[in-house]
């Protein structure tokens, strides 16, 4: 009787001081994908669509400049029609260039958040 108590009783601190072992610890996953070889292929696939997508927003900003300078400029020469023309063309650009930042930033933060998920896998 005595020996069942004594493993009873030492079965129960085992188990007690093995479950206060239990260690938790935080994964940085950014940390740990930047040590993967795909790391710097990825990070450039990013920076080169980012570019991409720069290089686009950038042409057309500069088409809409080069169309307010041709309307300021010639406003005075233009008739009624061709100014409410003019003025529809670039409107027009304005509002192509709002979405297309929206829908690249959104594409972007999709891709990036696609590499966590399928690159990734913690």
């Amino acid at each position: 009787m005595k020996k069942t108590k004594l493993l009873i009783l030492a079965a129960t601190i085992f188990s007690l001081t093995a479950f206060g072992q239990n260690k938790f610890g935080h994964i940085n996953k950014q940390e740990v994908f930047m040590l993967m070889p795909e790391a710097k292929t990825i990070q450039a696939e990013l920076e080169e669509f980012e570019k991409t997508l720069q290089n686009q927003l950038s042409s057309m900003v500069a088409e809409y400049e080069q169309q307010m300078q041709d309307y300021q400029n010639n406003e005075s020469t233009y008739s009624e029609l061709v100014k409410q023309d003019k003025e529809a063309e670039i409107i027009g650009l304005q509002e192509r260039i709002q979405t297309f930042n929206q829908r690249a930033t959104t594409e972007l933060k999709e891709k990036l958040g696609n590499i966590g998920e399928n690159k990734l896998l913690l």
